[in-house]
């Protein structure tokens, strides 16, 4: 992905937006509003209070219906809470609010990560030089045997083989290695070190392997971010 390519991206999918909102919303915005909006789910938990609010996005994203940069940031947090293992919210959502619509999963998820106010600027700027890497994935049996020319794998990725050893563990399953070099991938500068590959394509897996060793205990806190460029060295 070029910095042109992420540019013109940004441009096309602004067009979605609307302009009923605050154009740069700051975290505390976007919990007041979470707090105004979704008061019950709230009572609930946060994490229903952001499935909530991410799937009435999530319908207004598959519809081409206008969106915010407070919707993108939601959005952003109802991904990154699916940290330690925890189900992703953000994609839940997504594939509840897709129902009978005739469109891969996975276009949506590239859409989604598109939306200007998902990634930050230094996000843009290393997904553009994702390349070449090489990416892991923990994941369960069931998701490797399954027919990869209907689904392909998942769309959630690290440069962190580590983290994918520690989910591997999670899942009961195996680490699956593959080389990565498309241009429709992005990286998060998270605890995960994670790349969203939303279509993973068989031809590229250079092995499937156990997890080596017991499974390690994780300080996501404190955990060094793998950019692309320090996973090319």
């Amino acid at each position: 992905m070029s910095l042109e390519t992420v540019s013109a991206c940004d441009a096309f999918y602004a067009g979605l937006f609307s302009e009923n909102a605050i154009e740069n919303p700051t975290e505390e915005d976007v919990c007041g509003y979470l707090d105004e909006v979704y008061p019950d789910e709230g009572m609930r938990g946060h994490r229903q209070q952001l499935y909530a609010a991410a799937y009435d996005i999530s319908c207004n994203i598959i519809a081409f219906n206008g969106v915010t940069k407070r919707d993108a940031m939601i959005m952003r947090m109802a991904w990154e809470c699916s940290r330690a293992g925890q189900p992703n919210i953000a994609s839940s959502a997504l594939g509840d609010a897709l129902g009978g619509y005739d469109r891969a999963y996975w276009e949506n998820v590239a859409d989604l990560i598109r939306l200007p106010g998902f990634l930050t600027d230094r996000e843009k700027w290393h997904s553009a030089r994702l390349g070449g890497v090489t990416v892991y994935r923990g994941c369960s049996d069931i998701e490797i045997d399954a027919p990869q020319e209907d689904q392909g794998l998942g769309y959630s990725w690290t440069l962190d083989r580590d983290v994918a050893e520690w989910f591997a563990h999670v899942h009961l399953g195996k680490v699956i290695t593959a080389s990565l070099d498309r241009k429709d991938a992005v990286w998060l500068d998270t605890a995960e070190s994670e790349v969203i590959w939303p279509m993973a394509c068989v031809d590229v897996i250079l092995a499937i392997e156990p997890p080596a060793g017991e499974q390690k205990r994780m300080d996501w806190d404190t955990r060094r971010h793998i950019t692309p460029l320090q996973a090319k060295k």
